[in-house]
């Protein structure tokens, strides 16, 4: 029994697809062993920087944050300080700076350049 050229293409590309199909689930089912632990991923908080451990707080919450009073007032106070104005930079020395005039003049195209 002989297949036909249309038929062998036909199981290639099934094949192929179903590949491609074994590979996306073991993506997204974490595709290691069953009994391989997760990490999970650690952060270091500054000491002097409490806010940034109550936002953690408020992550390990998940959803239920969304209730939270805390996790609210929270998250205001980190809105405030990420949308507060910068300071302003302190002023630079100006006297340093030319006004645009120059005394030098620049030589011009039919004037020999000095050496």
């Amino acid at each position: 029994m002989r297949l036909r050229p249309q038929t062998l293409v036909r199981v290639a590309a099934a094949a192929l697809v179903l590949a491609a199909g074994a590979v996306a689930a073991m993506r997204v089912g974490g595709g290691g062993p069953a009994g391989e632990k997760q990490e999970k991923v650690r952060v270091h908080l500054r000491p002097d920087d409490s806010l940034a451990a109550d936002l953690l707080r408020c992550a390990e919450l998940g959803r239920a944050a969304q209730d939270d009073w805390l996790c609210k007032r929270i998250w205001a106070e980190n809105r405030e300080r990420f949308l507060k104005p910068a300071s302003p930079a302190p002023a630079k020395d100006q006297s340093r700076l030319t006004t645009g005039t120059s005394n030098r003049t620049r030589p011009s195209a039919d004037q020999p350049k000095d050496r």
